[in-house]
């Protein structure tokens, strides 16, 4: 409802009125509006018709107000009035098509349609199905515009044509409403029919057929794919083959595989049995059905049957064209030729004789009949064979084993050959024509040029190397095994019959074939094979030098100085190399040299060459020269030699050097810092280059003047240094060094000189260890006398501990006191030692036989207190918490007037921590003990195992003391009977054992003793009386406000 000023509407109006379906008017309008809406066109006085198409000018109205917007509105009131407050526009949706499968099931989407609103900003579009849709086979979602099946989908919906470009459809009604208009629309739907499957050829996409045609051979096997066929289904429904349907013999089968798309179904003989004679053609079908075929009366089109032929062929005879073959003469038997030896063939394969068959049938060969021969009786190569040849089952022609073959005599073999396959008789067509080709002339090559050395005797090896003597020997060959021989045999030569190797009949040595003379020697060649046929040529040898043999100097290299070059020394050595290897002729050896001073010495086929007097470092020349054997031509060599200055050497040392300044004769160098252990000092020398091994004999040791004896400074003649005067209460102390000067001399006689420094180190102190160092010992374990401590000793350098001066110093070192024993000392206390918070320190101290320096090590001493539990059987049967302190011995619980050999005076007489003792009423025993520092820590809590068994009565009584001193805390001020108290220093006594798990009743009593016990004057007694005799119980000490502990039993 809007409250509108009349003159925001009309300046005849004044006011307001209010909207609200109807006009009302207020106290200045006096005409009587009547009704604006609907179809009245006048008010009494008033005309209704308003222009309203004009731009709304009046910004007072807000939101409303543009100077853009026009009502565009010429009509009733009413009319302007929507069109500027309530203007709509029906909603749009146009007609749709959507196709879906038949047999789609209730719930399938088929699609969604949209519609749109111009007032789509502030208004909600709903979808509907009109009224006058009555079908309801479909859907529609309200919001989404998302058709669905209402029902399995049938192709009997398509009861409209026209409508869908698939053809028949079915009219689905629908609506979109705003809330205000509403806009309605058909959606055609179409249902595809279901269809049958459809076979195809060659793959799921191949051309559709209804019918298919096959063929078998009669020489088809079993297994043999006839026809490979395709079937698919246009709604990929499910699809299923039938058997196939066939006569009787079932000489046919199917089988059926899924592939992308349908089904791939071979069809394949299931028998080797055909025969055209028999029966020419065989007619079958295979049918295929989708998913629905039978789910109803209509649908029994959903099936697809094929007829399938398949025709019987007849198999062809093979057939067989003229084939001609050739064989070498030389493949038959042969007679004996040229020594090579007779030979009968073997049999011999010639080729195979080609037949046709058209569908590639086996085909066999039944025999091979002469039709031409050469009427020979097989005698020999001049006789040859009259019917040589055969064929085998498979067509291999053959060569029979024995057989005599001449070409010029007879060269062609004719024959007609019989064969069939399985399926027909047999048959002869063409002839078979074996050509015999002559025996072709074998080869005759040669291996190379052929050379003999000069030299050579008879017998040798003719080479093809060009020196004549080795290498590859000189070699005659042939494509064929061929008997060699020389024609003529000038006797000069021999070659090998079987091989062709050529070698020398006679010396060429002496003769008139040689190197200077450049003359050959000359020969020929004829090779003939097994079947007579010959070949020949002629060759040269050519003579080859033979060499002189060479001088060549080795120098010894380890004496090619001036240590190694002395009489009886080998400088260098000459030997010799021939080329031929011949034998030296050691009478022609010829040595010169120069310096004279050199001498050759014969040693087998070489010289040694060596001083006759030392040489000095220089270059020295010498020339050898030879003969071999032969004496064709003299070898000369010259050859030079340096002879080296060996060097005199340089000193070594193995380290830096030290001595201990209380060394004494005979003490050792060494190279440890320490000066007493460790490696010994020690020289040496190194010769660069070290020629003939050369190595230091001995060394001396002076003074920095070099001639007089070191002091102190000794070597061996290896170089092992050493002290030979006491360095002790000598001038150097630790921090000075002594200087030497040291002279070595070689094997050589060669001298040389170096220096060297032995530095003075310090003689360390002892070193003492305590064992223990430091330690916490209970007040039991250091009464007086009480051993605590053992002192051992070592010394860096091994000098000798003097015991005499072991002192003892520190803090309370006047409380402990060092006996000797062996080689150690025990430490013991002089008094006891009382339990103390603070340590108890002492140093021991020590010198060794030199004392140079004092050794000390420190120690450290903790001593806790003791609290001991003891049973005890005094009073037991009438003991309780009221009087037990009285039985225990101190009737007025004021440590006055003790009883004399009660339980409390036998402790305060010194009896506490005894083991066991008689009282005057009767026995205290020692259970257990325990050092403790804080009894209300959790280091002190329980006295475990404990047997108090065996006391007087039906009961038990127990004890615990512990020392009153503050070295102790945690003590008790009072024993509570129960848990979860919460008075500062109250305790409980916890028993724990296999009957019962309780706090006994307990009290605490203090006294002083009559004189220290372990330095303690006042000691604190907790005591309880229970029945409980168990032999194996657990005492807890807890604080009362604590919990109860775990059991231990």
């Amino acid at each position: 409802m809007a409250l509108i000023r009349s003159s925001q509407l009309n300046p005849r109006f004044t006011g307001s009125f209010t909207l609200s379906g109807s006009f009302v008017g207020d106290s200045n309008t006096t005409a009587s509006f009547g009704k604006l809406l609907g179809d009245a066109s006048e008010v009494t006085g008033i005309t209704t018709t308003y222009d309203g198409n004009k731009t709304v000018l009046n910004s007072d109205l807000g939101d409303l107000f543009t100077n853009q917007f026009n009502a565009g509105t010429t009509g009733s009131v009413s009319e302007f009035l929507d069109a500027v407050f309530f203007p709509n526009t029906a909603p749009s949706v146009s007609s749709s098509q959507f196709t879906i499968n038949e047999f789609e099931v209730s719930g399938s989407s088929v699609g969604t349609i949209t519609a749109t609103d111009a007032e789509s900003a502030n208004q909600t579009l709903t979808f509907v199905t009109q009224s006058g849709y009555s079908d309801d086979f479909f859907k529609i979602h309200s919001g989404s515009g998302a058709i669905t099946l209402n029902t399995m989908s049938s192709a009997s919906f398509n009861t409209d044509s026209g409508n869908h470009a698939g053809g028949d459809s079915h009219p689905f009604l629908i609506g979109v409403e705003d809330g205000i208009t509403t806009s309605n629309a058909t959606i055609y739907i179409r249902v595809t029919p279901n269809t049958a499957p459809i076979f195809r050829t060659t793959s799921v996409s191949g051309t559709q057929i209804t019918a298919n045609t096959g063929s078998v051979n009669e020489n088809t096997t079993s297994g043999t794919t006839v026809l490979t066929m395709f079937v698919t289904d246009t709604e990929s429904d499910t699809i299923t083959v039938s058997p196939i349907s066939q006569s009787a013999d079932n000489h046919f089968s199917i089988s059926t595989s899924s592939v992308v798309g349908g089904k791939r179904i071979l069809l394949q003989t299931a028998t080797a049995s055909f025969d055209f004679d028999d029966k020419s053609q065989y007619k079958m079908f295979v049918s295929a059905s989708d998913q629905h075929f039978g789910s109803s009366t209509s649908s029994s089109g959903f099936v697809t049957t094929l007829p399938i032929e398949v025709n019987v062929t007849q198999n062809q005879a093979p057939t067989m064209a003229s084939q001609a073959f050739t064989i070498n003469e030389s493949s038959g038997s042969n007679d004996n030729n040229n020594g090579l030896g007779a030979n009968s063939n073997s049999l011999t394969t010639v080729g195979t004789i080609v037949t046709n068959d058209n569908e590639g049938d086996t085909v066999t060969f039944t025999g091979l009949t002469l039709t031409s021969g050469s009427g020979g009786s097989n005698g020999s190569q001049s006789d040859p064979s009259d019917n040589p040849f055969q064929v085998t089952s498979a067509g291999v022609l053959q060569l029979k084993a024995g057989q005599f073959l001449n070409s010029d005599i007879f060269n062609k073999y004719t024959y007609d050959a019989t064969y069939k396959d399985n399926f027909n008789a047999a048959s002869s067509s063409g002839v078979i024509t074996i050509n015999i080709a002559d025996d072709p002339q074998p080869s005759l090559t040669s291996n190379g040029t052929f050379y003999i050395i000069e030299s050579a005797v008879s017998g040798a090896l003719v080479r093809t190397n060009s020196n004549g003597r080795t290498g590859t020997q000189a070699d005659f060959n042939s494509n064929e095994t061929v008997f060699f021989e020389l024609n003529p045999d000038t006797g000069s030569l021999h070659i090998n019959s079987s091989n062709g190797n050529i070698s020398l009949n006679n010396n060429v040595s002496e003769s008139i074939y040689t190197n200077d003379a450049g003359n050959q020697l000359s020969g020929s060649v004829t090779a003939s094979n097994a079947f007579g046929t010959s070949v020949s040529t002629t060759f040269n040898v050519n003579v080859a030098i033979n060499n002189a043999p060479t001088p060549s100097f080795s120098n010894t290299s380890a004496n090619i100085n001036t240590n190694g070059a002395r009489p009886s020394n080998t400088i260098t050595t000459i030997s010799f190399s021939d080329t031929e290897s011949d034998t030296l002729q050691h009478s022609s050896f010829v040595f010169t040299d120069p310096s004279g001073q050199l001498n050759s010495v014969k040693s087998g086929d070489t010289y040694l060459i060596q001083p006759s007097q030392n040489l000095s470092g220089s270059d020295y020349q010498m020339t050898a020269s030879i003969q071999d054997i032969h004496g064709f031509r003299t070898g000369t060599t010259t050859h030079d030699i340096t002879i080296a200055q060996a060097p005199l050497g340089t000193l070594t040392t193995n380290g830096t050097f030290y001595i201990i300044e209380s060394a004494v004769s005979g003490a050792l160098i060494r190279t440890n810092s320490n000066g007493f252990s460790g490696t010994q000092g020690d020289l040496g020398v190194t010769y660069s280059p070290q020629y003939n091994s050369a190595a230091v004999q001995g060394f001396s040791v002076f003074e920095n003047d070099g001639s007089t004896p070191h002091q102190f400074v000794t070597s061996s003649a290896a170089g092992a240094l050493s002290i030979k005067a006491n360095v002790s209460q000598s001038a150097f102390v630790s921090g000075t060094s002594m200087t030497a000067s040291v002279h070595y001399t070689d094997q050589f006689d060669n001298v040389g000189s170096g220096s060297i420094t032995v530095n003075v180190r310090p003689n360390t102190a002892p070193s003492i260890t305590l064992t223990p160092s430091s330690q916490t010992l209970s007040t039991e374990k250091v009464t007086s006398g009480s051993v605590i401590v053992t002192a051992t000793f070592s010394d860096t350098e091994s000098d000798d501990i003097n015991l005499n001066t072991f002192s003892l110093t520190g803090t309370h070192g006047s409380l402990l006191t060092g006996t000797t024993v062996g080689s150690t000392v025990q430490i013991s206390t002089n008094t006891d030692l009382s339990a103390s918070n603070q340590q108890y320190q002492f140093t021991a101290n020590v010198d060794d036989e030199h004392g140079f320096n004092t050794g000390t090590a420190a120690g450290t001493l903790t001593v806790t207190p003791m609290v001991y539990f003891y049973k005890q059987t005094q009073g037991v049967g009438s003991m309780n918490s009221g009087n037990a302190i009285s039985i225990l011995g101190d009737s007025g619980g004021d440590d006055v007037d003790v009883t004399t050999n009660s339980v409390i005076d036998n402790f305060k007489s010194g009896s506490i921590g005894s083991g066991s003792f008689a009282t005057s009423g009767g026995q205290v025993t020692l259970i257990t003990s325990q050092s403790v520092s804080d009894l209300g820590g959790t280091t002190f809590r329980n006295f475990g195992a404990i047997d108090l068994s065996g006391n007087s009565g039906n009961g038990h009584s127990w004890l615990a003391l512990f020392p009153s001193s503050s070295a102790i805390g945690g003590k008790p001020n009072s024993m509570g009977t129960s848990l979860g108290g919460s008075t500062a220093g109250e305790y409980v006594m916890y028993n724990d054992n296999s009957i019962a798990d309780a706090v006994e009743t307990a009290g605490v009593h203090y006294f002083s003793v009559n004189s220290p016990i372990r330095g303690v004057s006042r000691y604190g007694m907790i005591h309880g009386v229970g029945a409980n005799t168990e032999n194996n119980q657990y005492y807890h000490l807890v604080p009362s406000s604590g919990s109860a502990p775990s059991s231990e039993i």
